[in-house]
């Protein structure tokens, strides 16, 4: 409200005086003023209630946020503003503000800096900048952003590259704890949506330079217990099929191929090596089961390569020979199938290469037998049952087959 200002009383006029200076002081409190000064105060007013405003000095006399004044509501003394170093700002979440009135905006994190000495704060908050070079993958380092020129993204060719000549890669799973299994490991690409079909699996070894050999792909079972515990299973099978008359998916191993005057690379099937005393592991080439109502099994082949211009490739099957003093080598056995019930059991087909009779003048598709020079006296060890050992006699012209304890021959004309 205004100012009011008492006038001096004129003698014998009290009546007059008195309703004049009463108007002037209606006025005066209706009269709003431009402005508002306020003492400093350095202790709580003796009296006051909801509504009161005061300005305390925020020393001492602080009513909570320093310097400045506060209005007195809901019990408490509640900050208007003052210059402490706080101010009357909204503060929003995203845009909407927050349900209560804030008096101090606290700046907290690695390297943020606030600061400014009049009305205008800056906040400082530094740059995070990226760990490595470009197409490095980003990781945890310390509590910082690291990387490595040895683990990198191509966004374009949406390839993943790690590891180095100089540090080998290792993908490596949760190590079980105490009578626990160790963490799997899957790799599964993405499945067909309608009519598509799933995504592939490749693993290749690396590329050789202009006279290097390509790199090496080894897939290997885990190795078993230091005190007990086998060794873990390679499993390579092709897709089973889930609906309609599907076929399976094949399954194939396939040696490298040969380039100019080179051979094509070899491809093994081996048993595992025994232990100390133990026998090695059998190789099996097993052709596919029959239905589970109907269907043949099928046909396990083993053939020698196919040329574009020269001979076709052999066929060997060769027992492992003997190791140390006086040892026998292995057996080769080739055993046609069981039959059940009434049925057949299957034959032995020794073909001649042609799927027909030969012909008279043929110089190949022949079955050859063991020789010796004169009548065999040895006796055969190692015979499988259901077999007898033959062999043919060159200088007597006698074919000789071993049954009942002894060689029995004949000649041939």
């Amino acid at each position: 409200m205004a100012r009011y200002i008492p006038a001096p009383v004129p003698p014998g006029e009290m009546q007059r005086f008195l309703l004049e200076e009463l108007n002037k002081i209606a006025q005066a409190m209706e009269t709003p003023d431009p402005a508002l000064a306020l003492d400093t105060l350095y202790a709580p007013p003796n009296k006051f209630r909801d509504g009161t405003i005061v300005k305390a000095d925020g020393t001492t006399w602080n009513p909570g946020s320093g310097e400045g004044a506060y209005c007195f509501y809901n019990s408490v003394w509640n900050f208007l503003g003052g210059g402490g170093g706080g101010s009357t700002v909204l503060v929003e979440d995203e845009g909407v503000p927050l349900t209560t009135a804030a008096t101090t905006l606290d700046f907290v994190g690695d390297g943020v800096v606030a600061s400014g000495a009049g009305t205008t704060k800056t906040i400082t908050i530094p740059t995070v900048t990226p760990g490595g070079s470009d197409t490095e993958v980003q990781f945890n380092d310390a509590g910082a952003f690291g990387a490595s020129a040895d683990f990198t993204w191509d966004q374009t060719n949406n390839i993943l590259t790690f590891g180095s000549v100089a540090t080998p890669t290792t993908i490596t799973t949760t190590s079980g704890s105490a009578g626990s299994d160790g963490a799997s490991l899957a790799l599964q690409t993405g499945t067909g949506n309608d009519a598509g079909a799933g995504g592939n699996l490749s693993v290749t070894a690396g590329f050789g330079g202009a006279t290097g050999d390509g790199g090496g792909a080894s897939l290997a079972g885990g190795v078993g217990g230091a005190t007990s515990g086998s060794g873990g299973y390679v499993l390579l099978s092709g897709g089973t099929a889930q609906g309609g008359d599907s076929d399976g998916g094949p399954g194939s191993a396939t040696g490298g191929a040969g380039f100019g005057s080179g051979n094509g690379g070899p491809l093994a099937l081996t048993g595992g090596r025994g232990g100390a005393t133990g026998e090695g592991a059998a190789a099996s080439l097993t052709g596919g089961l029959g239905g589970t109502t109907s269907g043949n099994g099928g046909a396990a082949t083993l053939a020698g390569g196919a040329p574009a211009n020269g001979a076709g490739g052999d066929v060997n099957i060769t027992g492992a020979g003997g190791v140390g003093t006086n040892k026998g080598g292995g057996n080769v056995t080739i055993r046609p199938g069981a039959a059940t019930g009434n049925g057949n059991p299957g034959n032995i087909r020794l073909d001649g290469g042609r799927g027909a009779t030969l012909g008279t003048t043929t110089k190949g598709g022949f079955v050859t037998l063991p020789t010796c020079a004169g009548t065999p006296t040895g006796t055969p060890v190692n015979v499988p049952t259901g077999s007898v050992p033959m062999i043919f006699d060159t200088t007597g012209v006698k074919l000789w087959i071993y049954t009942g304890g002894t060689w029995k021959g004949v000649v041939v004309a």
